[in-house]
């Protein structure tokens, strides 16, 4: 890996460890929650970090999940990611800051863009009624809102509609698509309308129980197989596990 891409991962690191976590199991630094805090001024969706909100927001780093765990980089992502979460009263925002040698998108549509390249990706559940989102954000600055009624109604193509939509800032730091090229890292930075929550009878406010995941799926040249990483220390591959999803804390 390039000097380039190694001092980034550092800086991102050095974010995560200055913020704190809550434990070390097995030398990995994991939480047990998200903190979600409120964003004083709106933040503006252009893929940048500039943003006041994302001066103070914890950062969350990224796991491999335990079916997955490879000893050659002592069980951590090869490529490494972290996650910053707000709120105001008109959104909920995301910002996800990942190093990545070779950036991959080939989806031409909106349709299981995780199956076509570098996507991002957000899981928001309201565990007392099983509602829940997943909200993709690509390298190539495309976005798919899926909402589930509960698990077992998952399969359905009705699912993936186009009527809700996000903002999204995607910042490509490299070539899309060009393997012959050393890139660096890509930000996805979301603000998902309150108005989409609200649509379902929910509310996300203080005093309500929710949780997050926040994934990612990573192509690269440099992999000997695509590598999933996660906020959650997952049990197995599934972003759909709901059981291991983690508690927002609203501050």
């Amino acid at each position: 890996m390039k000097k380039t891409l190694f001092t980034l991962g550092i800086a991102m690191f050095a974010a995560v460890f200055c913020c704190g976590c809550a434990l070390f199991n097995g030398g990995i630094c994991t939480t047990t929650e998200l903190e979600v805090r409120r964003a004083v001024v709106p933040v503006k969706i252009d893929g940048k970090i500039n943003d006041e909100a994302w001066k103070s927001a914890k950062a969350y780093p990224m796991f491999i999940p335990n079916d997955r765990l490879r000893t050659l980089w002592n069980n951590r992502p090869f490529q490494e990611g972290v996650v910053q979460l707000a709120y105001d009263d008109n959104y909920i925002y995301v910002l996800a800051k990942m190093v990545d040698d070779d950036l991959v998108q080939y989806g031409e549509n909106s349709t299981h863009l995780y199956s076509r390249g570098d996507t991002f990706e957000f899981f928001l559940l309201n565990p007392e009624n099983g509602h829940y989102w997943e909200i993709y954000g690509s390298a190539n600055n495309k976005s798919t809102v899926m909402f589930f009624e509960n698990g077992g109604k998952r399969i359905f193509p009705e699912a993936i509609q186009q009527k809700d939509k996000i903002e999204l800032g995607v910042t490509v730091n490299g070539t899309l698509n060009n393997s012959k090229d050393e890139d660096t890292n890509f930000i996805v930075e979301m603000a998902i309308p309150m108005s989409i929550i609200k649509s379902k009878g929910d509310v996300f406010t203080p005093g309500t129980n929710w949780k997050i995941l926040c994934a990612r799926y990573n192509y690269s040249k440099s992999l000997y197989e695509f590598e999933l990483t996660s906020t959650s220390v997952m049990p197995k591959a599934n972003w759909h596990d709901r059981k291991s999803y983690l508690p927002v804390v609203f501050k």
